[in-house]
């Protein structure tokens, strides 16, 4: 499924290593607050300690906020939507939503993370990058 197709940026994600396994975000937290971030970082912007542990994060969350774009940069269709997904961990993701059918979104609805291309790279390989799309 992912054969011919590269990350859009190493340690965002993970994919599925058998069939029925979700992606996951991988995230950190600070061991001193136990405040979560994604992506990773190197020290916790709450408390500025540096002792941070690589998690993995929920798939799914509530859409706080979107917007559907109508003029888009060369390389990406029209209309699409963007949003911030609230995880229960308190992170909010900023990211794509996949949806064919944007006029259907709604604020508070739940949303589940899925890995798609979005792109061809210079090499012709699919580019992938985390999104979400309303829970069906």
């Amino acid at each position: 499924m992912y054969e011919n197709a590269v990350p859009v940026k190493e340690g965002l994600f993970t994919l599925p290593s058998s069939p029925g396994e979700p992606p996951r975000l991988i995230g950190c937290r600070c061991k001193a607050c136990g405040e979560t971030f994604f992506p990773q970082r190197g020290v916790c912007i709450r408390c500025l300690q540096d002792d941070l542990e690589q998690v993995h994060l929920s798939t799914r969350g509530k859409l706080h906020t979107f917007c559907v774009v109508r003029q888009a940069p060369p390389g990406l269709k029209v209309p699409y939507a963007m949003g911030i997904t609230e995880l229960p961990e308190g992170v909010r993701i900023t990211s794509l939503i996949a949806t064919a059918t944007p006029e259907t979104l709604k604020v508070d609805m739940e949303m589940e993370l899925v890995i798609e291309g979005f792109r061809q790279n210079e090499e012709g390989k699919e580019v992938l990058a985390y999104k979400f799309r309303p829970v069906s």
